[in-house]
């Protein structure tokens, strides 16, 4: 039995295959999909759909013909005994087999599903013994899925189960959380297929292995993409949520073929099948495919450790390591240059299991000097009123850059950032309240980093009845009052004191107590590592300050030659917004940040 794992055989070449198949083949026979030209004198090509290779030497001339299933390894060895020694014969076959080239001929499977399975690096004898021992458990089917899956070759059976599929039309539906515990519990893998609607969705395989993500990971996420119809349920309930049902009939029964197939491919192909770790989506309006990798969230309320979603679990200390400025540009000082951080975190843009829905270019695509991206943000709102979901719907992350790739991860990151800085619910919580922390200095008071003025906190009423979002003054914290407490680093002291959870993380549930105060994202930042990300966010915190003493006080300050950095980037600004009828100045407010 092979153990090697890979991903749909790179070149066509077979990589699962059982003992019959490999070393000096009983009854030897090219692998399904391939065919045999001899092209000159001791040269032949084996050719496919999509892999060719050449074979040198007279030795493989002579032997691939006798390669067709029809003759035995002794038999094929007596043919050739005038040309050929036999030594020589057996070790070409059993090179060829342990390239993938040859397989046993002893398989029930007819040519065409054997070149499929043989394409897909498979052995004829693997796939059926794996689809012999395995069976496929349908729930919530009207037929069509159970019939497509036993046409190509599955056994559907309830008991003992290698797998569940359940139909659904709705992959946020109610009942599905307590179908993900049952499978949980059960240790069965299990998928969901939606297969109606203008985009179909199925997979991927959830796994309860503790390495694959389980529905609540893919739930998590979707959730975020789906701002307008959460709100339905917010405000509605389960019944008032949209789902899909545009569909014509003959449409679906190629869609339930599809699913089916996929299936059986994993079946056959365990990891190396795209539904071992993807969602798929068929755009039935277009014929788009598009695989979403979905991924394991270790924090999972439902599958993940414990000891990652523990509210009182014990925080970690930060220490700061060294982390070199590999890059110098617009973006400031990174640890990679944009095109690695792009590389990396790409994969987080999916509207159906990224933590960003979507990235794109806001600027004229031919504008070689001003680059912008922006992106929208998965923030998992749990909007309850119109003026939320309307705020929601039009927060959207940008980013800008000297370069078409520092814009596009500029906007990818704020992105993140902004995810990243969402409650989820599985933040440290210390529930108490402010006295009891008053002896050991435990607790930080919320207003000792907010700032608010006495005369502010004194006309809160007034100023928030003007009902500006950003323009909020809490009330002034009620010492005995109960309230959610997180754990933050403190550099000076080397320990960790405590915050308000609700300044610290946003969108918090929007059913507040009075005592709730409001997160501020000023000072937040995504990096490669910790230490870039702390480096950013202390920059935007002294932009902040130097720009806010400037602007509210209406200074006078002198202004900086954008020509006298040597930037041919910075040395073109004033042109061109110069062409565009505006003025740009850069001004010096260094602040006496020390």
């Amino acid at each position: 039995m092979s153990s090697e794992k890979s991903a749909i055989p790179r070149k066509g070449i077979l990589t699962r295959f059982t003992p019959e198949d490999q070393g000096h083949v009983e009854l030897p026979a090219l692998a399904p999909h391939l065919q045999s030209r001899v092209v000159g004198e001791a040269q032949a090509l084996l050719v496919s759909e999509r892999f060719n290779t050449l074979l040198h030497g007279e030795l493989h001339c002579n032997l691939l013909p006798l390669l067709d299933g029809q003759h035995t390894r002794d038999e094929i060895v007596a043919r050739l005994e005038k040309a050929h020694l036999a030594t020589d014969v057996l070790a070409a076959i059993g090179s060829l087999s342990a390239k993938g080239y040859v397989v046993s001929a002893d398989h029930g499977m007819e040519r065409s599903r054997a070149a499929y399975w043989s394409s897909l690096g498979a052995s004829p004898r693997w796939a059926e013994r794996q689809l012999s021992e395995a069976c496929v458990a349908v729930e919530d089917d009207d037929g069509q899925l159970s019939r497509q899956l036993v046409e190509q070759g599955a056994r559907v059976a309830n008991r003992s189960p290698r797998l569940r599929a359940i139909v659904c039309d709705d992959f946020l539906a109610s009942n599905l959380g307590e179908a993900n515990r049952r499978q949980l519990e059960a240790g069965t893998p299990w998928i969901l297929a939606r297969p109606r609607g203008m985009e179909a969705l199925f997979g991927p395989v959830f796994r309860a292995d503790g390495h694959g993500p389980c529905w609540d990971c893919l739930a998590h996420r979707l959730r975020g993409h789906q701002e307008v119809h959460n709100f339905l349920r917010n405000v509605a309930g389960e019944k008032a949520a949209f789902t899909p049902f545009a569909i014509q009939p003959a449409v679906l029964e190629a869609l339930y073929a599809l699913i089916a197939a996929e299936i059986v491919k994993w079946l056959v192909l365990e990891d190396s099948a795209p539904l071992h770790e993807c969602a798929i989506v068929m755009d039935v309006g277009t014929l788009a495919v598009s695989q979403h990798r979905v991924v394991r969230r270790p924090q999972c309320l439902a599958c993940g450790n414990e000891a990652s979603y523990r509210p009182d679990r014990s925080p970690r200390p930060l220490c700061l390591q060294p982390s070199p400025k590999a890059h110098r540009g617009s973006g400031g000082a990174r640890s990679v240059a944009p095109e690695v951080t792009l590389a990396k975190y790409g994969h987080l843009v999916s509207p159906v299991s990224g933590v960003v829905t979507w990235l794109s270019r806001t600027s004229d695509e031919n504008d070689s000097w001003l680059h912008v991206d922006w992106a929208g943000s998965n923030l998992g709102m749990r909007s309850r009123t119109l003026s939320s979901l309307r705020r929601s719907l039009r927060s959207k992350s940008a980013g800008k850059g000297s370069t078409r790739e520092q814009s596009s991860v500029s906007a990818l990151c704020e992105a993140i950032e902004r995810h990243s800085g969402t409650c989820q619910g599985d933040e440290i919580r210390v529930r108490g309240r402010f006295a009891d922390f008053i002896g050991d200095e435990e607790a930080i008071h919320p207003n000792d980093v907010q700032l608010f003025s006495d005369s502010q906190l004194d006309d809160a009423t007034r100023i928030n009845a003007k009902g500006h979002p950003y323009n909020i003054v809490p009330p002034r914290l009620d010492p005995d009052a109960e309230i959610d407490w997180t754990p933050v680093w403190s550099f000076t002291q080397r320990r960790h004191r405590l915050l308000p959870t609700s300044i610290l993380y946003s969108m918090a549930p929007e059913q507040r107590g009075p005592m709730d105060l409001i997160a501020d994202s000023n000072g937040c930042a995504a990096g490669n590592t910790l230490e870039e990300a702390i480096l950013q966010g202390f920059h935007e915190l002294a932009e902040r300050d130097a720009f806010a003493i400037w602007w509210y006080n209406r200074l006078q300050v002198p202004a900086v030659d954008l020509g006298s950095f040597g930037d041919a980037f910075l040395a073109a600004a004033s042109g061109y917004y110069a062409r565009l009828g505006r003025e740009i100045w850069m001004l010096d407010i260094t602040a006496d940040i020390k």
